[in-house]
């Protein structure tokens, strides 16, 4: 958990913002997956692992992702709200 906002432009990872303060690769996911709920909150017991140990597998899976999951020709177009929850780097 860190409170001082990085250079987000900088961040070639996920980056989770809540109440305040970020979490970063591992850490994001999983507290993402908590607050999500339902079953995807068990996954958060992984948070007892430290933070080194999880990120590795965190930067293996990201590096080996497409072997893993596929690789897609495009990407879905999310609809206006969906959109709104994104950070895109742009300020109006």
């Amino acid at each position: 958990m860190r409170e001082i906002y990085p250079d987000l432009h900088s961040i070639d990872s996920v980056v989770y913002i809540k109440d305040g303060k970020y979490f970063l690769k591992s850490s994001a996911v999983l507290h993402l997956l908590k607050d999500i709920g339902k079953g995807w909150r068990l996954l958060y017991v992984f948070i007892l692992i430290p933070e080194f140990i999880r990120d590795f597998f965190y930067e293996l899976i990201a590096r080996n992702r497409y072997r893993i999951f596929g690789k897609s020709d495009s990407c879905i177009i999310p609809q206006e709200a969906v959109m709104e929850r994104f950070f895109t780097g742009q300020t109006d």
